[in-house]
């Protein structure tokens, strides 16, 4: 959490709040018909945007109340999303290997090996190679 942002990111902030009160969320209450929260809104995007532009760390009280209010909201969006992604895409590939057999790092016990030893590919590039990764 920021708690000392610079007046970049205050003034960044403010653009922010002069984009969505200003350009979204104005004219989105007009179109609904509520004209006294839409002025309301302009005006309040207006000044804080004016106030960004002028001395932006006045800016810094808003920023730091609005990032502890939305913290909370950003860490159960961010788990519910890993989440999904881990038992929604994750979890059915490991299956499906599961299922058709799959070992790519070749677990399975071999009660007939007498070795679990693989010989190592050896590339003949020469040393000249090691300056040459990629």
């Amino acid at each position: 959490m920021d708690w000392k942002p610079s007046e970049r990111k205050l003034a960044g902030f403010s653009e922010a709040w002069l984009f969505f009160l200003g350009m979204i969320g104005a004219p989105w209450w007009a179109w609904r018909g509520y004209w006294v929260v839409a002025a309301v809104f302009w005006v309040l995007a207006v000044l804080v945007r004016g106030v960004g532009l002028w001395r932006p760390s006045y800016l810094k009280p808003l920023f730091v109340g609005m990032t502890l209010v939305s913290w909370p909201i950003g860490v159960v969006v961010s788990w519910s999303a890993m989440a999904l992604f881990y038992f929604g895409v994750i979890t059915p590939v490991a299956i499906v290997f599961r299922l058709i057999g799959r070992d790519a790092l070749k677990r399975k016990f071999d009660r007939d090996a007498t070795t679990y030893w693989e010989a190592c590919r050896v590339d003949r590039g020469g040393t000249e190679r090691y300056l040459k990764q990629f």
